[in-house]
């Protein structure tokens, strides 16, 4: 629990300067819908996520979750579409099996350990909710 702590409260208070710099990400989403969005460099690349500890991996899914979640007070549609699936995807899900979903698609995915780890997550997440479908 501790570490879930400390790993987040890094991603709270890390300063602007450890985020690089943003570039169109090809997305996909679980409408089976492919198109080109900006989507800002987070914190760090697919590859360390290899690195984290098991509780560390939850602890990036469950904060990832919950960003995609509050979604909606940055502006995004709060009704229907990307969301509306993705909560309904979610269902039952908790942090230890999201970090697995997110592990085994960064493991089996090596041409993209280079890429942001917050675009890697969002694609493992999809691909998780079309096969739960």
């Amino acid at each position: 629990m501790i570490n879930r702590i400390a790993l987040l409260l890094l991603v709270l208070a890390a300063p602007a300067g450890l985020f690089r710099e943003g570039a169109p990400i090809d997305a996909v989403n679980n409408l089976g819908d492919a198109r080109l969005v900006y989507v800002e460099n987070g914190m760090w690349k697919a590859a360390d996520f290899l690195k984290f500890s098991q509780d560390g991996q939850a602890a990036f899914a469950a904060g990832f979750i919950d960003g995609v979640l509050v979604a909606p007070y940055l502006g995004a549609p709060d009704r229907g579409g990307l969301l509306v699936s993705f909560q309904q995807c979610i269902v039952g899900m908790n942090d230890v099996q999201a970090g697995a979903i997110i592990e085994k698609h960064v493991q089996g995915h090596p041409e993209t350990w280079d890429r942001p780890l917050n675009t890697e997550a969002w694609n493992a997440m999809q691909e998780a909710c079309r096969t739960r479908r």
